[in-house]
């Protein structure tokens, strides 16, 4: 939600010096530990604290014994550093004892390791030493990690993250394998007396985007077979991403509207791309209104269907006044065709008024739209959307219900929105879901409210779901009375709302990320992490979740359990996660392998992004930690699954306290699992099925699968083929993708030997529309993808 809160303080000029850093070693120590000549600008450099890679630059004024570095205005941590020329050689397995002397007038300050493998220089870790603002040099040493397979040689540098002097002296490495007794050695170094903080302090201006092309890839200590690899680019255009969704034609669609800036709003500049990964073109796509913080879900026939969108930013109040953070909705709704690439204009949500016949508007009803509202397809292809805001600024209490335009149901207008009492839509709800309301789809066709959603608390308790997390049935037998459901809930018709107990901290959900656990046959749902846009704020004490819970929804009566922490990452300052702290904005994506990547996030509301990236594996229900995205990734960031098996990340808003501005990432990250790293991949060559009828261009030149049926794939293989899976493409904004699902294909042979895969006849676990199939090895290395159709449609529940 933009200009939800507004943090501001001054940051004032730093004048930062650190003198006499000098390589000491002890006489006899291990030539495994001396460093190599000085370059011409000497033994110290500066870098990027949070770029990964890292990228060295030379002292402004620096020698091979001293640096002295003047920042006329800070605006983010620098690391000082040994220069490369300057780094030591180290043995794999061997530890080394890092020494310096320090006197400090801030506490910001901390140790950092920087690693040096074939591909390049990386942040290794932070140790744990913390170091204090210090009137007087003060020693400190601390004995460093082993060092791991790969790591020829490391540099040992000093973070600096406010405003503040520092000085320093007496560095040294020394191998403690071959010198256990080494320690802080060297001498005190006058550096004369600190220089003071400038008196009149200065706003930092905006914080920009600064996109790196093609930086080598990041590859931790262990190997891209157990850790995957990343790699970063900067597109052309300058794409801001605030909606992500994969179409059939392998593009991503990427809507951002006014994409967060007041400006582009009030002069109309909406923006939406075509973006496609296996070549970096995009091309821009004219945009009819701002789909900033609309709702939006792929319909059966592979298009999306967008719905509201933001009518209004907040108004100006008068001085001494807070400022209001009030958004309104639009009502207007729209398909973007995607064998035309275009907006084609639909009925408005529920409260608009807009008339197709004559391509008209009428004034929308104040309590009509929807900004940041749910989306979920159904299993005949409908859709339903809860919450979000409407066209007052006000919480959404409206059920919209979209028929889908080729569902052969009769009792509704097709490619229309209705509402309640229609002949889809027999049951309705009396509170406010909430911004973005995380409504999953169940296998007995009911909507399973899992907790995740955006901005403060949970939904609002009731006496019919009182843990905040529900099932619900939004339909009734057909004779029932409707207005007895809506109105009495004591009456005798059931009100139609289970209560799911257990979730830990449902206040602290806001922008966690949930999802169905592959495979959706388990009907297993995850929600990981989260915080609280009104509380988990820059210099709170409160910073995001680590926790996760799991639920079982083909239970009776199923309740949450604890799930396995979040793992700790490091901050944009490389400073390692205090215990217990977690993180927000967090994205989850299926993985072919039945596995789920999370990744990105931050500690507190839009700032403290967290580097951590992790693979959970639903049979061992635990997570293994691997490469983390080398970008920051918080607000408006999101991850998808590619048809070749990578996942791209895309996006991210954070705010600046120090400037009060916001920016937005437009570098994109494309990870490459572990699996692509374990031997030959196997080919999916054919798939067979009806024709698709639609297949009116090559966006939409695949085969049809209906429910319940077999099909043979013809493909090439190393190794034996062990599982098929259906994934649908992934819609992303704000960590939700409610509809996210991959299902299990059972496989079997055919009398020739062929490969034959099963269809589930349940269309609640499949809704209809544009899938991946993958085929997966005896080592879990995945094919690259082959589209299919699932087709056919029901009623609502079957």
């Amino acid at each position: 939600m933009a200009g939800m809160l507004r943090f501001e303080y001054l940051c004032g000029s730093i004048v930062l010096l650190l003198a006499a850093l000098t390589l000491s070693l002890p006489a006899g120590a291990s030539a495994a530990s001396r460093s190599t000549r000085a370059g011409k600008h000497g033994c110290y450099g500066t870098a990027a604290a949070a770029a990964s890679p890292i990228r060295f630059s030379p002292a402004p004024h620096g020698s091979v014994s001293s640096i002295t570095l003047k920042l006329t205005r800070y605006r983010k941590p620098v690391l000082l550093t040994q220069a490369p020329a300057c780094a030591s050689k180290v043995i794999v397995g061997h530890s080394y004892r890092a020494s310096l002397r320090y006197r400090s007038t801030t506490s910001a300050i901390s140790l950092r390791v920087l690693a040096h493998t074939r591909r390049g220089w990386h942040v290794w870790y932070s140790p744990k030493t913390r170091l204090q603002a210090r009137k007087q040099l003060t020693s400190v040493s601390v004995l460093l990690n082993p060092i791991q397979g790969g790591v020829d040689r490391i540099a040992f540098g000093v973070l600096v993250r406010a405003s503040g002097v520092v000085q320093g002296s007496s560095f040294s490495l020394v191998d403690a394998s071959l010198h256990p007794g080494a320690g802080t050695s060297g001498s005190s170094v006058s550096g004369g007396p600190l220089a003071g903080i400038p008196s009149n302090p200065i706003v930092a201006p905006p914080v920009v985007s600064l996109p790196v092309d093609n930086p080598p890839v990041v590859v931790p200590p262990g190997g891209a077979s157990v850790t995957g690899e990343w790699s970063v680019s900067s597109p052309q255009n300058a794409m801001r991403s605030v909606h992500a969704i994969l179409l059939q034609s392998g593009k991503l669609l990427l809507m951002a509207g006014s994409g967060n800036d007041p400006m582009a709003f009030a002069a109309g500049t909406f923006k939406t791309f075509l973006y496609d990964p296996a070549t970096g073109a995009s091309q821009e796509i004219l945009t009819p209104t701002d789909v900033f913080c609309s709702g939006h879900v792929q319909l059966a026939n592979g298009n999306v269907l967008i719905l509201g969108g933001t009518k209004d930013y907040p108004q100006p109040v008068p001085a001494g006044q807070p400022a209001s953070t009030v958004y309104h909705a639009l009502a207007a709704s729209y398909i973007f065709n995607i064998h035309t690439n275009t907006y084609e204009r639909i009925n408005d949500l529920l409260g608009g008024h807009y008339d197709v016949a004559t391509h008209t508007d009428a004034p929308e009803d104040a309590n009509g739209g929807a900004w940041y509202p749910s989306a979920t397809e159904l299993g005949n292809g409908d859709v339903i959307s809860f919450g979000g805001l409407d066209a007052s600024g006000q919480g959404q209490t409206k059920t919209n219900y979209f028929v889908d335009p080729s569902n052969p149901d009769t009792g509704d207008t097709p490619g229309e929105w209705v509402g309640f009492g229609s002949t889809k839509l027999q049951q309705t709800y009396p509170w406010y879901w909430g911004e973005y309301p995380s409504m999953i789809l169940t296998a007995d066709g009911r909507l399973f409210y899992d907790g995740s959603h955006v901005f403060g608390n949970g939904a609002e308790g009731t006496t019919f779901a009182p843990s905040g997390t529900s099932l619900y049935k939004y339909w009734c037998d057909p004779n029932a009375n409707q207005a007895a459901v809506s109105t009495n809930p004591d009456s005798n018709v059931s009100f139609r709302v289970q209560d799911t107990a257990g979730l830990r901290d449902p206040d602290m959900r806001d922008q966690s990320a949930s999802l169905l656990l592959p495979p959706a046959q388990h009907q297993k749902v995850m929600i990981m992490g989260g915080g609280n846009t009104y509380t988990t704020i820059p210099g709170s004490q409160e910073g995001a979740l680590n926790l996760t819970d799991e639920i079982d929804l083909s239970q009776p009566n199923p309740h949450w359990v604890a799930g396995p922490n979040l793992p700790r990452g490091t901050l944009d300052d490389g400073s390692m996660q205090p215990l217990g702290a977690g993180k927000m904005y967090v994205s989850a994506v299926a993985l072919p392998d039945g596995k789920v990547l999370e990744t990105g996030g931050s500690q507190q509301v839009r700032s403290n992004n967290v580097h951590e990236a992790s693979i959970f594996d639903p049979a061992t229900d635990a997570f293994t930690p691997v490469a983390p995205d080398p970008v920051g990734r918080d607000y408006h960031s999101e991850a998808l699954l590619l048809p070749d098996g990578r996942v791209i990340t895309l996006g991210s808003n954070p705010f600046d306290p120090s400037s009060g501005q916001s920016s937005f990432e437009l570098r994109v990250s494309i990870y490459k699992p572990p699996y692509l790293f374990k031997g030959a991949r196997p080919v999916l060559s054919t798939i067979d099925g009806q024709a698709n009828a639609s297949a009116s261009d090559g966006t939409t030149d695949t085969k049809q699968w209906a429910y319940g049926t077999q099909h043979t794939l013809g493909y090439t293989s190393a190794k034996p083929i062990t599982s098929a899976v259906l994934i649908r493409p992934g819609a992303v904004t704000h960590s939700s993708d409610p509809n996210q699902r991959e299902l299990s294909l059972p496989i079997s042979a055919d009398a020739s030997g062929q490969l034959m895969v099963s269809l589930t006849a349940n269309q609640n676990l499949a809704p209809p529309g544009y899938y991946m199939v993958f085929l997966l090895n005896s080592d879990g290395v995945p094919s690259v993808a082959q589209w299919v159709h699932v087709g056919a449609q029901g009623a609502p529940g079957s």
